[in-house]
């Protein structure tokens, strides 16, 4: 910050440079001067980088522009989502005059006919663009708590039947892989017969759907998400004429599994919860969480622990009858 300097008359001159200009402030004290330069420097500086009349929108926008070589094209078609529906009612007024009043109103009107997630991920996204283009505001707002998820878990006897049903189907090698993988269906998608050695498959990408209606392989969103996993040996998996792992894109592929089930009159549930099969499996047979996390490309244990938290819910039953007997014979 620039320094004031007392002149003959008493008074006290600061001269500030700020976004290619200079400018005299003059003030009885010198704390005066130097705050009136300060409060200058950081109004020219900002608006450089906002336009007075910039909308929320048009805030966005940049904020997309500007991180398009960083942000994934499936968190990109978010981002545009939420400004089209979340963030609608505002899109449209200037960042300068949003307040936390009006945040506030947006956010419970929102969260009125969406889940606690869909809020928290708009409220994300409007923080993130206000932290960078007026970040001399801090906004404030109360979010919905967020809902316990009720995760599926197939039992053994569900998984041995999907197996024996989808035998020599298109289904078959996407099945196997979340099962006797974890492999998520955008990563299953992904793969190419170059990633798939013997029983090794090198887990390095995944199909995400871009912003114009279009899929495209894309490295994962953290370094975790790479990773090797080993299939069972005797495990043979199907590679189509064409040389492809599969046809299926993860939108298809979640339809197609959800109607094999109902055409088998199955327990209906997501092609993902084959995923959380695969990690019940691993805590079941004593693999430390660890490597559990490093198997199925977790991002940190949080994720990991909700699967583990809901098996030992659901066999609460089992161990405390467990315990009572132990202790029954004393």
């Amino acid at each position: 910050m620039a320094k004031a300097h007392k002149l003959p008359s008493g008074s006290w001159r600061v001269q500030a440079k700020a976004a290619g200009q200079v400018k005299s402030f003059t003030a009885p004290t010198k704390t005066e001067a130097e705050r009136r330069a300060a409060s200058w420097q950081l109004s020219a500086e900002r608006s450089e980088i906002i336009p007075d009349k910039m909308t929320l929108g048009e805030a966005i926008d940049k904020y997309i522009k500007i991180k398009s070589n960083v942000l994934s094209p499936s968190t990109i078609r978010s981002y545009e989502n939420i400004k089209r529906n979340a963030l609608a009612p505002i899109s449209n007024k200037p960042i300068e005059k949003l307040d936390n009043i009006t945040i506030q109103t947006v956010m419970n009107e929102y969260a009125a006919s969406h889940s606690p997630k869909s809020v928290r991920n708009a409220y994300g996204l409007l923080t993130a663009v206000l932290k960078m283009y007026r970040p001399g505001f801090t906004p404030s707002a109360r979010l919905p708590q967020k809902k316990k998820v009720d995760i599926y878990i197939p039992t053994e006897e569900e998984i041995k039947t999907i197996l024996k049903l989808s035998k020599d189907t298109p289904l078959e090698t996407p099945l196997k892989l979340a099962i006797f993988g974890g492999l998520r269906a955008g990563e299953i998608c992904a793969l190419t017969p170059a990633d798939i050695k013997d029983n090794t498959v090198s887990v390095t990408k995944s199909l995400v759907f871009g912003t114009d209606d279009t899929w495209y392989a894309k490295t994962p969103k953290s370094y975790s998400g790479n990773r090797t996993v080993v299939l069972p040996e005797k495990l043979k998996l199907q590679i189509n004429n064409d040389g492809r792992i599969t046809d299926y894109n993860p939108h298809s592929l979640s339809q197609a599994y959800h109607k094999f089930l109902k055409v088998n009159s199955l327990p209906l549930h997501r092609f993902h919860d084959l995923r959380h099969f695969y990690i019940s499996t691993l805590f079941d047979i004593g693999v430390p969480e660890k490597y559990i996390i490093a198997q199925v490309g977790h991002s940190s244990s949080s994720i990991t622990k909700r699967v583990y938290d809901h098996i030992s819910a659901g066999r609460q039953n089992d161990y405390t009858n467990k315990i009572s007997g132990y202790f029954s014979t004393f």
